[in-house]
């Protein structure tokens, strides 16, 4: 079964080399030798673990980056560590240049780790969907396969009319992209959030 985190790793800021070990190292230079490490390990569980140590430097230098902390938030969910990732991402989402995919990442760690029925992080799903309907109103298209998900994940009213827009008007790759066991068209909820943040 693919696992989904393709989705909230839709957000690309650029990356540039450089050595950070250097004075001069910014947030990017980590996230480059990060993502080479990643890369070249093919993102085996010791490859991961490297780039957490890359990760946990650049955070200590640069505390706010929103960047850092959601790099470091995704593998830390990789690695089931869900606590330290939601406690990354709540420090993260406040930033303006934090996307809007990334939010509802935090969401849904804040719904995988709740203890009962999340209605208390029903606001958060809601606030993510205006973002969505606010990128849409400035630039006409079909919904994408995160706006559905948010919509169906705050149970919008409007959840089901975007669900039949995605499929009638969806560019097929999106449509593809949750990938086998990610059916929109059958949602439940606790299903979804328990594969996407297994045990």
């Amino acid at each position: 079964m693919k696992r989904l985190f393709l989705l909230l790793l839709l957000v690309s800021w650029g990356a540039c080399a450089g050595d950070p070990d250097t004075p001069e190292a910014n947030p990017e230079t980590y996230v480059a030798q990060a993502t080479a490490i990643l890369v070249e390990g093919r993102g085996s569980e010791a490859a991961r673990t490297r780039a957490l140590d890359v990760y946990d430097v650049a955070v200590s230098r640069f505390p706010d980056d929103a960047r850092l902390l959601l790099s470091r938030a995704q593998l830390l969910a990789k690695q089931q560590r869900y606590e330290a990732a939601r406690e990354d991402m709540d420090r993260a989402h406040t930033a303006d240049s934090l996307p809007v995919e990334a939010k509802l990442f935090r969401c849904m760690l804040h719904e995988r780790l709740a203890e009962a029925r999340p209605e208390a992080v029903l606001p958060c799903y809601r606030e993510v969907l205006h973002l969505y309907e606010q990128r849409l109103r400035e630039t006409p298209a079909a919904p994408d396969a995160n706006h559905v998900l948010s919509a169906l994940l705050a149970e919008s009213d409007d959840a089901e009319i975007l669900l039949q827009r995605f499929t009638e008007e969806a560019d097929p790759i999106q449509q593809d992209l949750f990938g086998e066991g990610f059916e929109l068209r059958a949602f439940d909820r606790t299903e979804w959030i328990n594969r996407l943040f297994p045990e």
